[in-house]
């Protein structure tokens, strides 16, 4: 039976450590194609607007942390957005057990950039913490406000979406 999901309040703790490591880059990133990829479904299409911040799984409080780049085209490894996604508990407890980043999509309006995060999403140094990412996406404008919302998938194979709204890309050096 899949653990009861239910929103509660972003936290500011996340918000704090988003600022703090926003910076930082992704942790790991998968390969990505840069195509905009059509949400399939009105269905999906109402679950990636509805996305809540943060959830409860297993009787412990989960939120999304996101960055978005745009690398400049001067001696970059990568070409189109570069996103680095972190899962968070609240309190610092460990993370439940199966739980991976699989996806990523960045939302602009009625465009939807879906990226596999890949193998490579793994554990942090840090209790309680989960990074992942995805790189050469769509070259939109450094600026844009886009939505970043990840797929958790769950021990049980249940699933949920993690959402971060209005994050600014910014250019990468």
């Amino acid at each position: 039976m899949p653990p009861a999901l239910r929103p509660v309040a972003v936290f500011a703790l996340a918000s704090a450590l988003a600022l703090a490591c926003g910076a930082c880059g992704p942790a790991s990133e998968a390969e990505a194609s840069p195509t905009i990829t059509p949400v399939d479904t009105l269905a999906e299409r109402d679950a990636l607007e509805s996305a809540p911040e943060s959830v409860e799984i297993e009787g412990t409080s989960i939120a999304v942390t996101s960055a978005v780049f745009l690398p400049s085209e001067h001696g970059a490894s990568s070409r189109g957005l570069r996103v680095s996604a972190t899962l968070r508990t609240r309190r610092g407890e460990g993370l439940p057990a199966g739980l991976a980043l699989t996806q990523v999509y960045v939302v602009r309006g009625a465009d939807v950039w879906v990226a596999p995060v890949g193998a490579g999403a793994r554990p942090s140094s840090l209790r309680g913490v989960l990074e992942g990412g995805a790189q050469n996406g769509p070259t939109w404008r450094v600026g844009e406000r886009v939505d970043v919302v990840v797929r958790v998938q769950m021990a049980n194979d249940g699933s949920a979406f993690l959402a971060r709204r209005a994050v600014a890309i910014a250019a990468a050096d």
